[in-house]
């Protein structure tokens, strides 16, 4: 049986390896295992990491492989799994080149930020001031650890014909124009993402802004790498005034009393109301009104039945995004 990992606000608090005692964690802002004790108080693991992920440990007498940002390391080769592709710290490099569920020319690079198209560096080369946390994209890292998104690399990218991507479809040739309101940004972002969440069965989400001319635009959509993706990993542009933002719910499933999820591609065995906006979802608008100061931040959603729909916060109600 392998040993239990205790999670508390998405970080490893503890470990219950099996047949002993509790292990607990101290992590850095980048979720490197700084500080290791016993449920004793004992210090059994006391290490610094570089800025490329190479450890020096001035204690280390409970086995662990939990090293940077986290990740797991693997005893024999020595390298980080980061979910989306290998890390050799060695190196400061990728084993593979970044690659994105939706096909686009350069993945996940900000074109006015030339070390960004070479997809075996991590973080642009750039450790000291970004974190790369899933094996894609490069987010600047604030004082408690969370992703800074204003100044991330992606920042300002034009995307291309699926989110993620360059330039060459209608659509996203105007969105680098800009959309006079933010529901026609949001139909362009949805009518590009909804299609792609429903062949992979994935959450896609991106958000929606107002540039300084008053025109409105859609960030890439980014596919979730855990069950709901979070739209703020592709931030807007900085200056710019977020205003919504945008989602999928993928193709229609059924939760199995274990929490598994099992595709059904039938509105009549979907107990997850996926064409509906769920209570999290309606949440987070209030959540994020409160955020922003506002009263208008609104929710847009791609649905499997091929509609769009709108949360606005000033109606109170889920409407049919026209």
């Amino acid at each position: 049986m392998d040993p239990r990992t205790i999670l508390f606000g998405g970080h490893r608090v503890a470990m219950l390896p099996t047949g002993g005692a509790p292990i607990y964690y101290a992590e850095d802002m980048l979720g490197s295992s700084r500080v290791i004790v016993t449920n004793s108080g004992a210090v059994c693991y006391d290490a610094d990491f570089y800025p490329f992920g190479g450890e020096r440990a001035v204690v280390n007498t409970c086995a662990q492989n939990y090293k940077f940002e986290g990740k797991e390391r693997d005893a024999e080769t020595q390298n980080d799994d980061f979910g989306a592709r290998e890390y050799s710290w060695r190196a400061g490099r990728w084993l593979s080149a970044d690659w994105s569920a939706i096909p686009a020319p350069v993945p996940y690079a900000n074109l006015s930020n030339p070390q960004t198209l070479n997809l075996y560096a991590m973080v642009a080369d750039d450790p000291e001031t970004f974190a790369d946390l899933d094996g894609h994209e490069q987010n600047a890292i604030s004082a408690d650890g969370t992703p800074a998104a204003a100044a991330a690399t992606t920042t300002g990218q034009a995307p291309a014909c699926g989110p993620g991507a360059a330039s060459g479809c209608p659509a996203q040739d105007q969105n680098a124009i800009g959309f006079k309101t933010p529901g026609e940004a949001a139909i362009a972002a949805l009518s590009i993402a909804n299609p792609q969440s429903i062949k992979d069965n994935k959450e896609i989400g991106g958000l929606i802004y107002q540039d300084k001319a008053g025109l409105y635009h859609y960030t890439s959509g980014i596919e979730a790498t855990e069950e709901h993706v979070n739209p703020f990993k592709s931030p807007a542009p900085e200056g710019t005034k977020i205003v919504g933002d945008y989602h999928t719910h993928g193709d229609y499933s059924w939760e199995n009393r274990d929490g598994t999820i099992t595709r059904t591609s039938n509105p009549k065995k979907d107990n997850l109301k996926s064409d509906h906006f769920s209570k999290d979802d309606i949440r987070k608008v209030y959540l994020n009104n409160r955020v922003f100061d506002r009263t208008d931040y609104t929710s847009y959603l791609g649905t499997p039945s091929g509609k769009f729909k709108v949360y606005d916060p000033r109606v109170g109600k889920e409407q049919i995004l026209q």
